[in-house]
Order: C-alpha cells, then structure tokens, then sequence
C-alpha cells in the first residue's frame, strides 16, 4: 500500500446543476490511497457529501478509497483531484498520474487539459509526452484540432505543438465547431474559418456559435438564426433562442419557451418557463418551478416533479430534489439517489 496522503478537503457551495462553486474547508484529514481495478469511466461519477468529495459507481459503491478537496469526472482515462490547494489528475486505478501542482485546471479535451500555474497558461497531455509551456494570458480547450489562446490581451488561435496557427488579433474568441468560430473584434462579432478567413464579417453585436450549421443572431433585440454564410434562415422574431441540438432549438415567445426545426417550424408549443436544449432524445423543461422531461413531440417522459434538472449524457441526467442531487437513467430510475451537494460526470 503505498504511502497515506494528507489532503485538505473543502465543502462544495454547489450553483446550479450546471456547475459548482468551490470553497476550502481548514479540515486535516488522512486519505487512504489503495488503487483498484480500472473501470468504466463512464459509469463513475465525481460527488460530494458535506465536507468530502470522491468517485462512486452506479451502485453508490466508493470507486477507490481516496477523497479530494475536489474532484471532477474522468473525461477519457483521467480525472481532475485537487488535493492540498493544488489541481493534477488521477487515472481509473486512482493511481495520481499527474502531480497535484497547478493552480487551475481543465477537463481533458482531444487529449490535452488546460493548466494554470501562477496565474499563466497552457497545456498538457494524457500521455505526459507533450507540454505546451504556462507562457498564455488566458486558454480554452481544444476544440477540432485548434484552442483559442490570450497574449498580452489578444486572442488567437494555436495546435497542439503550442505553434501559432490564427494570428492574436482579435478581442475574444470562441472554440472551433464544424470548422469556423466566432471572433470579437472592435465590439463586433463574426466568424472564421480554419484559415483565418472571415466567413461572416464582423458585424454582430452578439456571438455566433454554430451548431448543425446554424447560429442564432440578433436584429433589433429579436432573435432568429443564419447559416454559415450570414444568409437569415429563420427570421428574428424570437425574443431569446438557444443553439440547434438534435434538429430543434429552443426560442422564447411572450416569457415562454417552445422548440422550432431547422425550417423555423415551432414543434413543441411555447408552454415552458424555461428550458434545456434537447439531448439524446430529451430535453429538460420546466413548468410552475417544477422540473420534467419531453421528447421530441412534446411528451412528458415522467411526472414534472423536480427542483432543477440537467440533459441527459450517456444515457444519465442530473436532477435535484429538496436540494440534493441525484442521478437518474433514460427510463426515469433512480441510478443515484438525490443525496449529494455536487455531482459530476
């Protein structure tokens, strides 16, 4: 058995069930670090009880021994631990993989996370083979080959070699999909290619970020969508819209929302107070501050009869009752029982 570690855990404020907010506790505690056999890791889910964070299976059984300050789920083989003030990774086995040393860190994405060590930027691998320096201002993930990155104010583009490939000209950058991004120069957004060619000008007071080759745009405080040529394909009549997922996207009519095609066509009935977009075939809706599932005809999977809810994610959904979290299947089962103040996946 290898040698106990000293951790400093920390209780888990938790926002929403789209995210967490993290503060340290000024508990000791010894963690046993006793590695088991590797698992899915798609079946592990990174939780937190009061003042202790760790991974357990669909079961609730403990994945490994350890607990964390903080934990986040296995993107790929490795999870993000923070232990003592400082982020690394573990694998499956619970084996700590990368050092507990950074500052900050990401979810791995196309095989590279993002670091952070003393407020500068950069990247690592799964593999330990490849490190692009902490020398940028800002980072995001990878996205189709290219992450966006931040010197001395200004944003571009580089691969994974940490060479150059979009010049740092630009005010704000978004991630790479289906093969442009937005851009933010001047106050005005477009879109570019892989090239470092304007597809859109820049000439939109909001983003475009596509999805199933359409964006939503603003015109006159309303909404609607344009594909990747700025061609308008559904007008801006909306009063608020999300992305395209699955064929459908959300808009907002008179304080509701409901769900149009990508001919503009409202298929689902703007009956809800708010909404998630769809996801494997659900989307998460809510009426009267109570929280269900439709498909895509507008049907209720279950009874409306939680506090919050999040999409499903490889056939899984986070939902919230009296203010526990909790996780259930595509049939409405409880996989997780609502029990923990964050969980992750």
């Amino acid at each position: 058995m290898r040698k106990s570690l000293i951790c400093l855990l920390a209780a888990l404020t938790l926002v929403s069930c789209k995210g967490g907010r993290h503060q340290d506790s000024e508990e000791i505690v010894v963690i046993d670090e006793t590695p088991v056999e590797t698992v899915d890791s798609s079946k592990v889910f990174a939780v937190s009880s009061g003042d202790r964070s760790f991974f357990v299976l669909m079961d609730g059984s403990r994945l490994i021994d350890q607990e964390f300050q903080n934990c986040r789920r296995f993107a790929g083989n490795l999870a993000a631990v923070k232990v003592a003030g400082k982020w690394g990774f573990i694998d499956r086995t619970g084996e700590l993989v990368i050092p507990c040393i950074y500052d900050k860190c990401g979810d791995f994405s196309e095989g590279m996370a993002v670091i952070c060590s003393n407020g500068r930027y950069g990247f690592v691998d799964e593999e330990l083979t490849s490190i692009i320096p902490c020398s940028y201002d800002g980072c995001e993930s990878f996205s189709e080959g290219l992450a966006a990155a931040c010197v001395d104010g200004m944003w571009g583009y580089i691969d994974k070699q940490g060479q150059t490939v979009i010049d740092f000209e630009y005010d704000a950058c978004e991630p790479f999909t289906e093969g442009v991004a937005s851009v933010m120069k001047d106050g005005f957004w477009g879109v570019i290619d892989k090239n470092g060619e304007q597809v859109v000008p820049l000439y939109f007071e909001e983003k475009q970020h596509f999805s199933e080759g359409l964006a939503p745009v603003l015109d006159e405080e309303l909404w609607g969508f344009a594909d990747k040529s700025g061609y308008r394909v559904i007008d801006c009549a909306y009063d608020a819209c999300g992305e395209f997922k699955e064929g459908l996207a959300a808009v907002k009519m008179d304080g509701k929302w409901g769900f149009v095609d990508t001919h503009g066509a409202l298929t689902v009935p703007a009956f809800y107070d708010e909404v998630t977009s769809f996801s494997e075939g659900y989307a998460a809706v809510c009426q009267d501050g109570i929280w269900g599932y439709i498909d895509k005809a507008g049907t209720a999977m279950s009874d409306f009869v939680y506090d919050n809810c999040s999409p499903f994610v490889r056939g899984f959904a986070l939902v919230r009752s009296g203010g526990k979290y909790g996780v259930i299947d595509k049939y409405g089962e409880i996989v997780l029982d609502p029990v923990y103040e964050y969980i992750d996946w």
